[in-house]
This record gives structure tokens, C-alpha cells and sequence, in this order.
């Protein structure tokens, strides 16, 4: 497992690789290392980090990108790794969002209006999610190691990522951490993108542009009470929304948690 450990860091921070392990679950168990993984796309690896990946035995790659994105930016298949491609992308208030720098780079009421439809979108992403149904059904499987991503392995990854530690019984300070790592791990890029923007004096258009290249406390927030809110347990969630009973649930926290790791 260690060696397994040492190879996350031939990986760029920018690739936002991450092992999913070792986070404490509320009834004193740990996720397992080795067995789920995000990142970015695989198509922004180097040389050297595609070669390491392939080292890495990855079984399931689920690519969470629209059919758009994979045209026009694919790469090559991972010795050894099943891909499966299923957009993250669920809601038709989601598919209307216009991501690209002119769609976000948005300030007054139309960037009120674009910071609303995100809002809108992660309020309602987490709700019979076609590429979390996935997830699960492959997690159940022991299809594994997995490795999930998007284009930049921020915010359809980092909700992936919350399904998973939500699933494992992950106490919500935990994930909130996994979820915001991403803006150390991308903090060049991000940097760059919020150069010269004042979040004081235009805080509508810091929020989109944190969201462009990073991501934002306030959507995670979001995203959670959206849950919270309809349910009144992860159970009843996770039984509802996809259908992972207890026994189920049982039966990935037993997979996925060990005792005293």
C-alpha cells in the first residue's frame, strides 16, 4: 500500500489526484486507501503520470464529462481500465449553464442570474444521478481500484467524492475538507484567475470566478442542505435516491471502512 501512496506524488497538484482513504467514519472505522480514487482527466496527464497510472492496477475509470467534452478532448486507454463514460450533468437547468470564462466572468444582475442557475443546478445534482448510480453499482461489484473524474476533478469529481464519504458514514467536516482541497491542490491556476478581483467589491463575480477554477464553500453548503433538507437521515437518502438499503449500504461500508486504520 505504501508504494501505492508514494506514487500520488509523481502526480501534479494540478491534476488533483487523491486517494479517498483515510478519512474517519462516525463509528471509529477509516476509508480504505487504495480503492477509490479522483482526479482530473486523465488527458491532462504527462508522459510520466499516464505511466504511473498504469501502475496503479486501476480496474473502473468513470469519466463524468459531457459526450462534448470526450470529442474534443479524448486520450488514449489505460492498460488494464474499463471505461465507462456517464455525464455528471443531470438537470436541464445545469445543461443550459453556460461554463466557459465569458459565461462566468459575470458581474451585476447577469451575474446574479448565472450564480442563481448554479445554485439551481447543485440543488438538484445529487438527485437520481445517473453517473452516481454508476458509482455505486460498481463499488457493490468490487470493480476496483476506481478512479472517477471530469475535466479539471473539481466539482462533478468533488461531488462524486461527497457521495462517497456521505455513503461511508463520513462525519460532514470531513468532506467539506476533501471538497475544498481542491483549491490548494489547483491554487496556481486559481490564483491567476482571481487576480485583481476584489471579493469585497464584487463579490458576485469572485464567487462565479472562484467556481470557474476552483470551488466554493458556499455550493457545498448548498448541495448539503439540498440533501438534508428532502431527507432526514443518509439512509433514507441513500435508500431513496439510489436505491442502497441498509443491507446494501452495509455490505460498502464493510468493502470500503476497515477498523482501526
Amino acid at each position: 500500500m505504501q508504494d501505492k501512496k508514494e506514487m500520488l506524488n509523481h502526480f501534479r497538484k494540478r491534476i488533483n489526484f487523491r486517494d479517498l482513504g483515510g478519512y474517519p467514519t462516525k463509528d471509529g472505522s477509516t476509508t480504505k486507501y487504495g480503492l477509490v480514487y479522483r482526479s482530473a482527466s486523465v488527458g491532462l496527464m504527462d508522459e510520466e503520470e499516464f505511466s504511473i497510472l498504469e501502475q496503479m492496477d486501476i480496474k473502473t475509470i468513470i469519466d463524468l464529462r459531457s459526450e462534448a467534452e470526450i470529442q474534443e478532448f479524448p486520450y488514449a486507454e489505460v492498460k488494464g481500465a474499463k471505461k465507462l463514460e456517464k455525464c455528471a450533468l443531470v438537470t436541464e437547468e445545469g445543461k443550459s449553464i453556460d461554463f466557459s470564462p465569458n459565461g462566468m466572468r459575470r458581474s451585476g444582475k447577469d451575474g446574479l442570474e448565472q450564480l442563481n442557475k448554479l445554485r439551481n443546478y447543485y440543488q438538484h445534482v445529487c438527485f437520481h444521478n445517473a453517473s452516481f448510480q454508476l458509482f455505486f453499482d460498481i463499488l457493490l461489484k468490487e470493480e476496483v481500484p476506481v478512479l472517477f473524474h471530469c475535466a479539471s476533478g473539481k466539482d462533478r469529481t468533488g461531488l462524486m467524492a461527497m457521495m462517497f464519504l456521505l455513503a461511508m458514514d463520513v462525519d460532514e467536516e470531513y468532506i467539506r475538507k476533501d471538497y475544498l482541497l481542491s483549491n490548494i491542490m489547483r491554487k496556481e491556476i486559481l490564483e491567476k484567475t482571481l487576480e485583481g478581483i476584489d471579493p469585497k467589491e464584487e463579490p458576485i463575480l469572485y464567487e462565479l470566478m472562484l467556481m470557474y477554477d476552483g470551488v466554493s464553500e458556499n455550493i457545498f453548503d448548498v448541495t448539503m442542505q439540498s440533501i438534508t433538507n428532502k431527507y432526514p437521515t443518509r439512509e433514507a437518502f441513500f435508500k431513496e435516491e439510489y436505491g442502497l438499503d441498509e443491507t446494501k449500504l452495509k455490505q460498502l461500508r464493510l468493502l470500503y471502512t476497515k477498523k482501526g486504520q
